[in-house]
Parts: C-alpha cells; sequence; structure tokens
C-alpha cells in the first residue's frame, strides 16, 4: 500500500509531512537554504583537468563572491545570486525509494562539487534542528500533561485509600466490592498513563538533545571525471532544421502575398471592363456612331 501511494504521489504511509522526501525536496529549492548557502565559504584546489582548460585553478571565498555577481548595489547582488543557485541545482525525488537527489552544474566542477555538499550540511543541519525543537516542545508539552496526570493519580488513590478505611470488611458486600473493582480500575488507567508519559518525557528529553541526523547520506557530492554532455551537435542539428523550416514558410507566405496581389490587379482589370460594357450597353447608339 505504501508503494502505491507512492507511485500516485501520496508519500509513504504513516510518514510525517515534516519528513517526507517531497517536504526536504522542496526546502533545498527553498529560499531559505539558498540564502543561508550564499554565506558559506568555498575554498577548493584542483590541478589541470578538462574542466579547467588544462590549467590549475583554485577558488577561496563565500559562495556569493565566487557566483561572479556584477552589481554595485550589494542587496542586487544577492537576490542575483539566489535566482542563480535556483537555475544551478536541480532537485528530484524518487517517492519509490524514498531519496532525494541533488544536482549542482555550473562552469567549475569543483565549485560544483563544493556547493553540492553545502546542501548538503545545510539539510542535514535543518533536519536536527527541526528534530530538537519538536523535541523540545513534545517534552515541554508531556512535563505539563504528566504532573496533571500525577495529581490524578494521588486523587484516584486517596479515594482508594477513603474507601479501605471506611470499608475495612468490604468483600462481604457485593455493592462494596463493585465500588472497590471501579475505583481498582481508576488506579490502575491512571497508573498506566504516569507511566507511558514518563516514558515519553524521557524519550523527548534524549531527542532534544541528540545530534545524530536522522537523514541517510547514500553518497556524498564527488568531483566528476568527465564533463556533463552539452549536446552540441543536435543543438546545432535541430538549429539547422528550425532554420530551413522557417525559411520555407517565409517562402510559402511570400508566394502567397504575391498570387495575391496579382489576382488582385486582375480583378481590378475585370471590373473596369466590366464596368466599361454597362456603360456601353446603356447607350448602344454609342456603338453605332
Amino acid at each position: 500500500m505504501a508503494g502505491l501511494a507512492a507511485q500516485f504521489g501520496l508519500g509513504a504511509i504513516g510518514t510525517p509531512a515534516g519528513q517526507s522526501p517531497d517536504f526536504y525536496a522542496t526546502y533545498l529549492q527553498s529560499r531559505e537554504i539558498r540564502l543561508q548557502a550564499i554565506e558559506r565559504r568555498v575554498e577548493f584546489q584542483q590541478p589541470a583537468g578538462w574542466f579547467n582548460d588544462g590549467k590549475p585553478m583554485w577558488g577561496d571565498g563565500s559562495v556569493l563572491g565566487l557566483l561572479n555577481i556584477s552589481s554595485g548595489d550589494s542587496l542586487r547582488a544577492r537576490e542575483l545570486a539566489i535566482a542563480k543557485l535556483l537555475d544551478m541545482v536541480t532537485v528530484s525525488v524518487d517517492r519509490l525509494a524514498g531519496t532525494v537527489n541533488l544536482k549542482v552544474t555550473s562552469q567549475w566542477a569543483p565549485f560544483s562539487t563544493e556547493l553540492a555538499n553545502i546542501y548538503l550540511d545545510l539539510l542535514i543541519d535543518f533536519n536536527k534542528e527541526q528534530r530538537q525543537s519538536q523535541a523540545g516542545a513534545e517534552r515541554r508539552f508531556v512535563e505539563s500533561r504528566i504532573q496533571t496526570a500525577r495529581a490524578e493519580l494521588r486523587q484516584a488513590e486517596g479515594s482508594m485509600q477513603s474507601f479501605l478505611e471506611r470499608n475495612r470488611s468490604w468483600q462481604s458486600s457485593p455493592a462494596l466490592i463493585l465500588q472497590h473493582d471501579r475505583l481498582g480500575r481508576d488506579v490502575s488507567l491512571k497508573q498506566s498513563i504516569v507511566t507511558s508519559l514518563a516514558q515519553s518525557f524521557e524519550q523527548a528529553r534524549l531527542d532534544e538533545v541528540r545530534d545524530t541526523p536522522l537523514l541517510i547520506v547514500v553518497q556524498r557530492a564527488t568531483l566528476p571525471g568527465m564533463p556533463d554532455r552539452r549536446g552540441l551537435p543536435f543543438k546545432v542539428l535541430g538549429a539547422a532544421i528550425a532554420a530551413c523550416f522557417a525559411a520555407t514558410i517565409l517562402v510559402i507566405l511570400a508566394d502567397l502575398l504575391e498570387r495575391a496581389r496579382i489576382g488582385s490587379r486582375r480583378s481590378r482589370d475585370l471590373s473596369e471592363l466590366l464596368e466599361a460594357t454597362w456603360q456601353d450597353c446603356r447607350a448602344p447608339w454609342k456603338l453605332i456612331l
């Protein structure tokens, strides 16, 4: 059922909305993570290779500085960098596997690798902070609830104690036996609630301070050995086909316009001839004279 639901984009059954792959994919494309990413510092050095035209390359500075945004206004440069990251980063989701795929494309392969790892670190930090924040809120709620449950338990135990003090031989009366069983069940129920809340409270305290990420990193970003295929021959072929198609359309349109012009001139000559014939028919004696 979980796989079937995932095929229809409903997510895994029983998975909280804040922990689904679609949620993390949305966060990876959000403005918040891009705003944090441009402030991160990047330092890389790579020997000569296909990605730098045979020359060694290195980079050191913030992501914002390495994006080479040409703008004198710092706020405008920041907005342009945020928009540029949206075009550079591609996120996809495999719902059946429950994984999120992140791909970064830029002019420099080492920079793409470092930027992808920055996104991954920001996602892990966000997941940890989100989980700790939820655990803190749950701990505060359970802490207030457990105090109420303990007060209710003490009240139920007080009722049982008062009953036993007033009725020392309650075993001989059916009505007192029924009342005793009712009070006993109430005490047992309150005790189980307190026990469950105490376990939840301890678990929430552990989750609040736990810094182990729940996200499983299948593979960190690595420097590719080959550049991405740009498909230049296919692009040139497509452009040539589109140009030929456009030229054919223009020739056809020009021919149709020329035919329409010639047809309009012939129609005008025919109209003039008919008008002259009509004038002659209205005055036939002019043909004799």
